[in-house]
C-alpha cells in the first residue's frame, strides 16, 4: 500500500489507512491506485483516502 501511495504521490499515510481496511479491500485500493493517471481522478482518490484515513 505505501509504495502504491508513493508512486502515485498521493500524501496519504499508509498505516493510518490500512488501520481501517480488511486485506481485500486493500488490495481494490491498490489496484485503484495502480489505475489512476489523470490529476483530477489522482485528487478525487486521495480526498476519499483521506476519509477513510481520518476515520
Amino acid at each position: 500500500m505505501r509504495k502504491a501511495l508513493k508512486n502515485a504521490t498521493i500524501p496519504v499515510k499508509a498505516r493510518e489507512l490500512v488501520r481501517n481496511l480488511t486485506f481485500e479491500e486493500a488490495k481494490i485500493i491498490i489496484e485503484l491506485i495502480n489505475r489512476t493517471g489523470a490529476e483530477d481522478e489522482r485528487a478525487k482518490l486521495t480526498e476519499k483516502l483521506q476519509r477513510l484515513s481520518d476515520r
